[in-house]
């Protein structure tokens, strides 16, 4: 008999695999990400395929395999059908199961992102607001927290160059460094660069670090300063390699 054994699971991506199988891409609670084979999920009268779509969050009995890892069984545990019933949603959830499955590697655990994601994903699902700016808000202190976690941490309460205190003055964030650098060190003629960053971008910015998603989404800020936040998280998660 075949050893199994069971997983909750967020479906990060789907391929056909073969004549009628399916190829998940998953990120489990249990064992991070994972790849895993549906028996005849291509095939209409499925009943694997529904629970295997991306964003959901599914209970699965798995066989283990040679190659691949097969779904025995496969129950819904949330759909998330408020994501897929608005283009918004869906667009900023791929977002983030994308910046999750490039983070990863197969067989990567990392529980406080699998938290993450789940309480990203059921807040998307639940809001009822439809400003980009709140989206964008959202989605950056989502990137924020979960490169955090994988150890990209940035500092922000110590100059990165002459590791004095960071004051409530005129700083710069070197996204390439990964954290501050007050006025008095920046110099790009001393090879030292960044972005102009305001005193109260660095309080969102580590207030995100310290609560929760929900706490963030219940913040209101003008879209000045979402749009603020926004730049510099976008820019210092993709100078991440």
């Amino acid at each position: 008999m075949n050893e199994t054994y069971n997983i909750s699971a967020v479906v990060i991506a789907r391929r056909p695999y073969r004549e009628s199988d399916v190829l998940a891409t998953l990120f489990s609670r249990q064992y991070g990400k994972m790849e895993l084979v549906a028996r005849g999920a291509k095939k209409m009268s499925s009943r694997l395929a529904s629970h295997l779509e991306p964003f959901n969050i599914s209970e699965i009995m798995v066989i283990k395999g040679k190659k691949f890892d097969y779904a025995g069984s496969i129950s819904g545990v949330n759909c998330h059908f408020g994501v897929k019933s608005s283009l918004l949603k869906t667009v900023y959830a791929g977002k983030a199961i994308s910046a999750v499955d490039k983070a990863l590697s197969n067989g990567q655990r990392e529980l406080a992102v699998f938290i993450l994601l789940e309480e990203y994903l059921g807040l998307l699902d639940g809001l009822a607001l439809y400003y980009k700016s709140i989206y964008d808000l959202l989605h950056h202190a989502f990137l924020l927290k979960l490169f955090s976690f994988l150890g990209y941490k940035p500092e922000l309460n110590h100059c990165l160059a002459c590791g004095n205190e960071i004051l409530p003055a005129c700083n710069f964030f070197d996204a390439v460094k990964g954290g501050l650098i007050c006025a008095s060190c920046f110099s790009p003629s001393n090879r030292t660069s960044g972005i102009r960053i305001s005193p109260d971008c660095v309080k969102i910015i580590r207030y995100s670090l310290a609560r929760d998603l929900r706490a963030v989404n219940r913040l209101k800020l003008d879209n000045r300063l979402i749009k603020e936040y926004a730049n510099i998280i976008g820019t210092f998660t993709r100078s991440i390699p």
